[in-house]
């Protein structure tokens, strides 16, 4: 608007013959006037129906993106298309913008005409020039930041899309099966989950298969508050950590490279003393400076004791670009879970997440899909990055936006003056 009316400005005092004609042959100050609100409206319109008319097609664009994560699970919706009510409320602010860009040139222009422009002192004259030196230096300001802004902010995506993950993100699919709707309970789950293991397995291109409660960037994990054997649990005292509950074939189908210890294996069944893998943010914030194996440590209450038997590596677990943080990880023979994931590590030809769901229901008719359903890591991962590149995106068209006008601002500024 400012920018607006400073060329509006130019143009008043290039008419000023034209407005001295006109008060000449009878027109008063509101016929001075009228005509050039008239015309600043008129080229309000014009800007802002061009305006609405960009912002409505980006906004289209982003409500047409359907992110799915498989037949069985819901496609996400985000429909911010303007209704009515917008349109209105746009037409009235173009309206009204019209008006107040439009309204100190045509009082000047007015002023022209009236002959109050030829007694206007030099002095009269710097304050008005010091006035919209001020708004360019505040665009320029403005423009400045925001660029600096989006560099930051796309340097922040480009981290975060080669940022490590912990684990090898080629060729991951993830099938959750609903146990309890399929049909098994605690004490004959546990064939089943062998079974999903042997049928999974046995499809053309999978090289290797594990069972977890979860896929990374998938679900929120859950929490529970742990400290050290030593000391008695306070559950409002001690920090909650997330866990997840996975299988003896977990870190080797995930890629999650062991720093000590070892994994699960057979030793660590229902009736054997609880076990425990640590990462190694966890293991350095509980005992610093010492080993982890062997250590134990107090989970949700004082009746749960469980023994570190390894430390992973860490990785990312819910979001690419949240903060490193301790999570540990429980042996599914001594945890059941009621809705579970196979994850499977294929070949670059191997089979698709529907593919597995299909093989299941072959051989396993009453499988249930269920939780997270049917997705590979490249979904998730698209997913987890979808709002920083579309803040990124927007960013970037507010900060072109935003230098288009700053130039405009000295263009119009310098227009005035001269």
């Amino acid at each position: 608007s400012a920018n607006v009316t400073n060329l509006l400005l130019g143009l008043a005092l290039a008419r000023r013959h034209e407005m001295l004609v006109r008060a000449a042959v009878g027109a008063g100050r509101r016929h001075l006037i009228l005509p050039l609100i008239r015309e600043s409206v008129a080229l309000t319109a014009v800007a802002g129906v061009v305006g609405y008319a960009m912002a409505f097609a980006v906004l289209v664009r982003i409500s047409m993106f359907r992110p799915s994560l498989g037949p069985f699970f819901p496609t996400m919706s985000i429909d911010v298309r303007p209704g009515l009510l917008v349109t209105a409320v746009a037409a009235l602010v173009m309206m009204a913008c019209g008006v107040l860009i439009g309204l100190g040139p045509a009082l000047k222009a007015a002023d022209a005409g009236m002959s109050a422009m030829l007694h206007r002192t030099q002095t009269e004259r710097h304050t008005p020039a010091r006035f919209r030196a001020g708004l360019v230096l505040i665009q320029m300001a403005v423009v400045t930041m925001v660029l600096v802004i989006l560099a930051v902010g796309v340097s922040s995506v480009v981290r975060m899309s080669n940022a490590s993950l912990g684990f090898s993100a080629r060729h991951l699919t993830f099938t959750s099966v609903d146990m309890r709707a399929s049909g098994y309970d605690e004490r004959t789950g546990a064939p089943f989950y062998q079974r999903i293991r042997e049928h999974v397995g046995a499809l053309p291109g999978v090289e290797a298969v594990s069972l977890a409660d979860g896929a990374p960037f998938g679900n929120g994990w859950a929490r529970t508050p742990v400290s050290v054997a030593e000391r008695p649990l306070d559950p409002k005292r001690a920090p909650s950590i997330r866990f997840s509950v996975v299988d003896d074939r977990y870190f080797s189908t995930m890629g999650i490279a062991l720093v000590a210890g070892r994994a699960f294996d057979s030793r660590d069944t229902a009736g054997a003393p609880e076990a425990v893998i640590v990462n190694a943010t966890m293991a350095r914030r509980l005992w610093p400076g010492t080993d982890p194996i062997g250590r134990r440590v107090r989970i949700a209450d004082d009746r749960r004791v469980a023994t570190v038997i390894g430390v992973a590596a860490d990785g990312k677990y819910e979001d690419v670009s949240e903060e490193q943080g301790p999570f540990m990880y429980l042996a599914l023979p001594q945890h059941y879970l009621a809705n579970v994931t196979a994850i499977a590590r294929t070949s670059g030809a191997g089979p698709t997440p529907l593919a597995i769901a299909q093989r299941l229901h072959e051989k396993e008719p009453q499988t249930a899909i269920g939780g997270l359903a049917l997705a590979t890591l490249d979904d998730l991962l698209a997913l987890s990055m979808f709002l920083p590149k579309t803040v990124a995106a927007v960013a970037t068209v507010v900060a072109v936006i935003t230098l288009l006008l700053a130039v405009s601002g000295l263009y119009s500024s310098a227009f005035y003056s001269v």
